[in-house]
């Protein structure tokens, strides 16, 4: 979706969004569905959807952060980690949260 505007997904919305068809497959098909995902976001997931993901800062080997890792890859999450904890963020589900972009 180069070029074309993004929108930032929670990583739990993702899973969801990245298992849909994709999008000229979708709209050409549009109506309602339910169903679910056994999807798992690892390093190395050719992502189709959002340029930016917003989520809290995550336990170390937990599939969350194997999201972010496969989203900015391990120099990124090296970088904001350390950052976050120069900084005192903090973390977990009632911690801080961060922005990021794919770049």
């Amino acid at each position: 979706m180069q070029g074309k505007p993004s929108s930032s997904l929670p990583p739990l919305v993702w899973k969801e969004a990245e298992s849909l068809p994709p999008p000229s497959e979708a709209l050409a098909t549009l109506a309602p569905f339910t169903g679910s995902t056994a999807l798992y976001i690892l390093p190395g997931y050719p992502f189709q959807l959002a340029q930016a993901l917003v989520t809290n800062f995550h336990l170390p080997g937990s599939t969350l952060l194997a999201l972010v890792e496969a989203f900015i890859g391990r120099e990124g999450i090296e970088k904001v980690y350390t950052y976050a904890l120069t900084e005192g963020f903090r973390f977990l589900s009632y911690g801080d949260t961060s922005l990021l972009w794919r770049i």
